[in-house]
């Protein structure tokens, strides 16, 4: 089973992404539990950000906004939420494991590789980590 990492600060782009670039309908079918694998990454982060808020005394509610209002310090509190999101954004890597065999590769081979569309700026980076890791993937 093949597998890639995508730091998890553009796993939301690169979600985005991949919903809106067109591809060859069977590349599209083999890869929609990519697209899900990358969706339920996103859940995990977002539950880690819940406890990162929680353990530093903040509240979150249904929506996800987090309340720091009822810690003795919220200027440290939100200073260090910051701070450890930025590092579980920036340094953290998500692994994505394909979940039908070829799939990742079939997206690079049959759709990414010739694929010469406009790509909005806020998918740059996303589509980049995305590219390098479909081309080591396809040369091992």
């Amino acid at each position: 089973m093949a597998e890639i990492t995508i730091t998890n600060n553009n796993l939301v782009a690169l979600s985005n992404f991949l919903g809106e670039v067109s591809m060859p309908a069977m590349v599209a079918r083999k890869n929609r539990n990519l697209i899900k694998t990358i969706q339920e990454s996103i859940e995990s982060l977002s539950e880690q950000e819940r406890e990162i808020a929680e353990s530093l005394g903040g509240q979150v509610s249904e929506n996800g906004t987090i309340d720091f209002t009822k810690v003795p310090d919220i200027d440290k509190a939100t200073t260090e939420f910051v701070e450890q999101r930025q590092g579980l954004l920036n340094d953290d890597k998500s692994i994505i494991r394909e979940s039908i065999d070829g799939s990742l590769a079939v997206l690079y081979t049959d759709c990414l590789a010739n694929w010469n569309g406009v790509l909005k700026p806020e998918y740059n980076a996303a589509y980049n980590e995305l590219m390098d890791q479909l081309e080591e993937l396809v040369k091992g």
